[in-house]
């Protein structure tokens, strides 16, 4: 059964990002839960390692609230 409350997706973002007048991509990861969402942006501009690790956190389910730990261990 489907329960509104407990509910999250994340999904991979993208963006422009400029710095020291270069342009580059980056890709990040945002949440939707409990009717709210939240980005993290810029992580990384390995789209395969971000992507890996959107579908993880769907596949497990992840709780919202370990995103910031689960992307300091994963990446950083």
């Amino acid at each position: 059964m489907y329960d509104e409350e407990h509910f999250c997706r994340y999904k991979l973002i993208q963006g422009t990002y400029e710095l020291d007048g270069q342009t580059y991509v980056s890709y990040g990861i945002s949440v939707f839960s409990s009717g709210e969402e939240k980005c993290f942006c810029d992580l990384c501009s390995d789209y395969g390692k971000i992507s890996q690790l959107v579908e993880l956190c769907n596949s497990l389910k992840l709780d919202p609230l370990h995103l910031e730990d689960v992307i300091e261990d994963c990446l950083f």
